[in-house]
């Protein structure tokens, strides 16, 4: 009898693992299939179904960093901004160290006119990773177009070091020495600029200035 009792308990517990099993991996198919329909979507611009076929999965997946992620970005394709906003932050709560995350939610957060937020997530990129280009391109134009050229220079001349074949750090940093007086300076950027992108107007406009 306890023979019994014990193949009957063995037996149970084999179909009790294979249906999580089975259970499991259609939640996992169906996960799968739910993203790939949305991106099938995206590529026909067809956003509302692209999201919807998110959500209608999306209570079982809260907590996944992709969904979120993508939903922040079909939101901001559809210029939905502040829910964009609200998925990308999801996703960078997930995945608190992702710099992926950060600076998609710097696409909303701009379009939402939230200049502060966005200096901030800049900030907080920085100190995980203080040599990320866009964060350090994009502070250091931000303080430009406010005129505050010391603070611009700080983070373009860390930027340009890594990157000095890049368009928009030599135009960038061009014209922040240009604020700053250092002319010679200035030339040689716009001068970059002018061998990368020929005829640029606005690199003309610097050499000539420089002159």
């Amino acid at each position: 009898m306890k023979k019994y009792i014990l193949l009957s308990l063995a037996v149970s517990f084999v179909i009790l693992v294979s249906l999580a099993a089975k259970i499991i991996y259609q939640d996992t198919e169906k996960k799968i299939s739910s993203f790939n329909s949305s991106m099938k979507y995206e590529e026909k611009k067809e956003y509302d179904n692209a999201i919807q076929s998110l959500l209608q999965n999306y209570e079982e997946n809260k907590n996944d960093y992709l969904f979120n992620l993508r939903l922040g970005w079909l939101y901001y394709s559809k210029r939905d901004y502040s829910k964009s906003k609200t998925y990308y932050q999801r996703a960078v709560d997930i995945r608190k160290n992702s710099t992926e995350a950060m600076l998609a939610l710097t696409l909303p957060v701009s379009k939402l006119d939230d200049w502060d937020l966005v200096q901030s997530i800049y900030q907080k990129i920085l100190k995980i990773d203080p040599n990320n280009f866009y964060a350090n391109l994009y502070l250091g134009q931000i303080y430009l177009n406010k005129t505050e050229y010391s603070k611009a220079k700080e983070f373009l001349e860390k930027i340009y070091e890594l990157n000095p074949g890049s368009y928009d750090v030599n135009m960038s940093l061009g014209w922040t020495y240009y604020y700053l007086g250092k002319a010679s300076n200035a030339r040689e950027l716009f001068t970059n600029v002018l061998m990368l992108s020929p005829n640029d107007s606005l690199g003309m406009k610097g050499l000539e200035l420089t002159k």
